[in-house]
C-alpha cells in the first residue's frame, strides 16, 4: 500500500505521542520535501521523524503541479498533493478542507486523523480512541462535538 501524508496527522499523532499508529496502519508511510521540512520547525519532531525507518522522504517533481496547487494551498499540502498524483498513491493523510477537497477533486482516496483512529481501533491497534480525540482537542486540534460523538458512536465507545 502507497501511503503519502501532509503534515498535520503525523504533527499531531507525535504530540500524543501516538505516531506508531501509523507504522501498525501503513507500515510505510511517503512525505514530500515540503512536509519534512515543516516537521522539522520543532527540533524534537525532527529528532522522531529522522528515527524511522518506516516514513520515507520522496520529492515532488511535478513543478507545473504544485505552482497550481499552491495558488490556494499551503507549501506542505500542495507537495503532499503533487506526491501522491506522481506515485499514484493509495491514500493521502491530510486534514485541512481546503486540502482534502482539493485531493479528491484529483481523484486522490483521502484519509483523515479522525479516519486513522477509526482505522487503527477497528483492526484491534487501538483498544479506545475517545482518550486519543480528548488529547488532542487539548493541543488544539478542532473537532465539532456532533463529530466527536459521531465517531465514537462508529467504534461502539
Amino acid at each position: 500500500m502507497i501511503v503519502v501524508s501532509d503534515t498535520s496527522a503525523l504533527s499531531n499523532l507525535i504530540q500524543v505521542q501516538q505516531l506508531p499508529i501509523l507504522a501498525a496502519l501503513f507500515k510505510q508511510i511517503i512525505i514530500p520535501q515540503e512536509v519534512y521540512k515543516e516537521l522539522c520547525e520543532i527540533t524534537t519532531q525532527k529528532q522522531l521523524i529522522d528515527n524511522q525507518n518506516w516514513i520515507l522522504v520522496q520529492p515532488a517533481t511535478n513543478q507545473t503541479k504544485i505552482t497550481e496547487l499552491k495558488q490556494n494551498l499551503d507549501d506542505g499540502e500542495s507537495e503532499a498533493i503533487a506526491l501522491a498524483l506522481e506515485i499514484n498513491s493509495d491514500y493521502l493523510l491530510i486534514d485541512e478542507l481546503k486540502g482534502r477537497n482539493m485531493a479528491e477533486n484529483h481523484g486522490i482516496k483521502i484519509v483523515g486523523l479522525l479516519g486513522i483512529l477509526i482505522k487503527a481501533k477497528q483492526q484491534g491497534i487501538l483498544t479506545a480512541i475517545k482518550p486519543i480525540m480528548e488529547q488532542l482537542l487539548t493541543i488544539g486540534f478542532r473537532i465539532k462535538p456532533t463529530l466527536f460523538d459521531r465517531v465514537l458512536e462508529e467504534v461502539n465507545e
